[in-house]
């Protein structure tokens, strides 16, 4: 991790210290990918890298836990519920 990734991780963690939330700003993006006519195009929100960061580490072990129990959340980590892979 450079110094100045480091730098706004721990910023972000100071926050969080502080019983603050941060607010990231988030960008919407169109997936790089070609749509049937008539289909919506996918929204992927892309946050900054720090913050991806930041929510790994804190969270990574409750996201492992919704992997491995899938059918226990209303929701799968990583998995478009709109398409075939939640059944």
């Amino acid at each position: 991790m450079s110094p100045e990734m480091a730098e706004r991780v721990d910023a972000i963690k100071a926050v969080l210290k502080e019983g603050n939330i941060p607010i990231p700003f988030a960008r919407a993006v169109l997936k790089d990918e070609v749509v049937k006519p008539g289909k919506a195009a996918r929204l992927f929100t892309m946050l900054a890298s720090a913050m991806n960061c930041t929510i790994a580490e804190t969270m990574g072990l409750v996201f492992e836990c919704m992997r491995r129990n899938p059918r226990f959340f209303e929701s799968m980590v990583g998995i478009d519920m709109s398409g075939n892979g939640g059944d």
